[in-house]
């Protein structure tokens, strides 16, 4: 089972040692254990013949364990150059293994546990046909096994795991439980189930879906197009049935996007259905990317998001722009008047978030809070030198939120004051990344005016983007209000907000103007459009709040709105306030005018 490390730690390292190593240990092994007549592998040396025999006096070989090793050598060849020198014999053992295995299949489809003697422990068993179908198919699917000879058993194979082992309830059974040998008189029926049969299960699913998968020919030629005079860059959206339909796929990542010059494009595959294409076309230009059946690369992250219960609930979000939360159950049920978005500034396109709640709220805090009760001072230091509110070189948290709608919350209006949200109830993750992370947030049932309402909320963040798309709904409300949303004013420069007719934004000060000395330009834009923009302040200014800069929505209904929230950091992509507006200039006339999508297909 550990073969696969050693060829993932090639793949990660690029060191020939960990192939060598795997060598050296697999043919000590081999050498022990490989039964050179019967070419099956004994499960170790307690069951090496004759010193374990079956009731009938034969050679035990286990099911699971020959499986193991299939399965493995498949995962093995996956990675393993081709022209590495000790490759061939690998490539021998699997073939044999493979032969050996496909001989002593049961008519009904499934290996009994022990391969050579279907009396020794009666019935079917589902972990090692699992594996050993897999490692048919894998085999199949990359030219070392003859189809002709081997679609038969892989056929049976499939039968018995769909048709017996598979339940209606979607239980995998007929798994022998842990154990190391085929166990005379134990009795295996449908309740027989374990995590490890359904990963065998769905290891032998996949690699099924590529069996059925790679007759399929030709090309989805895609078409991008941007008709204003301006370069634009965004997520281009395809439907991915129709991608699926044209490539005569059955879904799921089978595919791989290539640009004109034949290199490797990154994709995302969405709750909804569409495949996300990062595309760049300049002014009234094209560019054109080919989809091809075959396994893509795994990707790495640029958009993500996630709850961390470290730090009472937060839901945090990012992308290679910026941060955000909002503030979850644990935090309301402290009391604390947290309602709308923060905003963390970053000028890193790596991934930051996970590190910055590790450190301070895992690691940082509890000793923060010992030290302080010994040496406060010594405390104190150990606090500025490691927490998150200080820049260390990578960004930090920088924006004053509480009792406010922070960067670009939703709030109904009524009779001219706002109904402040509280924190999430429940939500649910739709996408995380690659390129991509959207989610879903219900909030607690409110009263307004007579009506309980529940507040929806629909995040989405894109891979490049600085806005936030936000699509807000509140089922319940029966009758008109106003909806508002935008960003909160400080006290410390209460002038630089701009009031546009389809947007807000402003040149945030940031919680320590002294010690941070920068500026975070925050936004939101009202592309449906709204029926006012106007600063309103508050009655009574508290913690350096003034107000807030807001869009206002006459008679709403609780219909989905959709309207963009988003940030800069003025030490790392957007230097002024001057450069700040043109980008929610060029944001909204992409908006507009995005890019058009067409597409294709075609033959290779």
């Amino acid at each position: 089972m550990v073969m696969p490390v050693m060829t993932k730690l090639y793949k990660t390292t690029g060191e020939v040692k960990y192939l060598d190593k795997l060598y050296a240990n697999y043919r000590w092994a081999d050498e022990l254990m490989y039964d050179t007549v019967a070419h099956l592998y004994f499960r170790d040396a307690k069951y090496i013949y004759p010193k374990a025999t079956t009731r009938n006096g034969g050679k035990d070989f286990w099911a699971r364990g020959d499986g193991w090793v299939l399965a493995g050598l498949a995962k093995v060849l996956t990675d393993m150059p081709q022209d590495y020198c000790h490759r061939p014999f690998f490539v021998q053992r699997f073939q044999e293994l493979a032969e050996a295995v496909a001989r002593c299949q049961q008519p009904e489809g499934y290996w009994t546990r022990s391969m050579l003697d279907k009396d020794h422990a009666e019935g079917p068993e589902t972990s090692g046909t699992a594996f050993f179908t897999y490692g048919l198919l894998w085999g199949v699917n990359h030219g070392l096994l003859s189809d002709a000879q081997y679609g038969p058993v892989i056929q049976r194979g499939w039968d018995y795991l769909t048709k017996k082992a598979l339940q209606p309830s979607g239980a995998v059974g007929f798994v022998q439980p842990i154990g190391e040998r085929a166990i005379p008189g134990q009795q295996l029926s449908e309740k027989n189930e374990a995590n490890f049969g359904v990963g065998a299960f769905l290891l032998a699913a996949c690699e099924h879906l590529r069996y059925e998968d790679r007759q399929a020919n030709g090309e989805v030629k895609v078409t991008v197009t941007n008709k204003s005079n301006e370069f634009r860059q965004q997520l281009v959206e395809l439907d991915e049935t129709m991608v699926d339909v044209k490539l005569g796929i059955h879904g799921g990542r089978q595919f791989i996007v290539y640009d004109a010059g034949g290199l490797e494009v990154p994709y995302q595959l969405t709750y909804n259905k569409k495949i996300l294409i990062d595309a760049g076309v300049r002014p009234h230009g094209t560019q054109t990317f080919y989809i091809r059946k075959g396994t893509p690369k795994v990707y790495q992250n640029v958009c993500y998001g996630r709850i961390y219960p470290e730090r009472k609930d937060d839901f945090a979000w990012e992308n290679d722009r910026g941060a955000y939360r909002i503030y979850g159950p644990a935090l309301q049920r402290t009391g604390e008047k947290s309602y709308g978005v923060d905003v963390w500034s970053k000028n890193t396109p790596e991934l930051v978030l996970d590190q910055r709640y590790w450190i301070e709220d895992v690691v940082m805090m509890p000793a923060v809070e010992k030290l302080r009760r010994e040496n406060r001072q010594r405390g104190d230091s150990l606090y500025r030198l490691n927490s998150y509110h200080n820049d260390h070189g990578r960004g930090m948290d920088l924006y004053k939120v509480g009792a406010t709608l922070g960067c670009g919350t939703p709030a109904l209006m009524v009779n001219g004051e706002l109904v402040y949200p509280y924190c999430f109830k429940d939500y649910e993750m739709l996408d995380n990344g690659p390129l991509r992370m959207t989610a879903r947030f219900t909030y607690h049932p409110t009263e307004v005016e007579g009506d309980t309402i529940v507040e929806t909320r629909i995040i989405q963040l894109d891979k490049g983007s600085n806005f936030n798309k936000m699509t807000v709904s509140y089922a319940g409300l029966t009758h008109p209000v106003k909806l508002a949303s935008g960003v909160v004013i400080h006290s410390e420069d209460a002038k630089s907000y701009v009031l546009g007719k389809n947007y807000v934004q402003y040149a945030d000060p940031t919680d320590n103007v002294e010690v941070n000395n920068c500026q975070l330009f925050v936004a939101t834009l009202y592309p449906q459009g709204v029926n006012q923009t106007l600063m309103k302040k508050f009655d009574k200014q508290s913690g350096g709040n003034v107000g807030h800069a807001l869009g206002i929505k006459n008679n709403y209904r609780g219909e989905p709105y959709t309207y963009y929230f988003g940030s800069a950091w003025s030490k790392y992509d957007i230097r002024t306030q001057a450069e700040w507006q043109q980008r929610i200039n060029w944001i909204l006339s992409g908006l507009q005018q995005p890019l058009s999508v067409k597409w294709q297909k075609t033959n290779k």
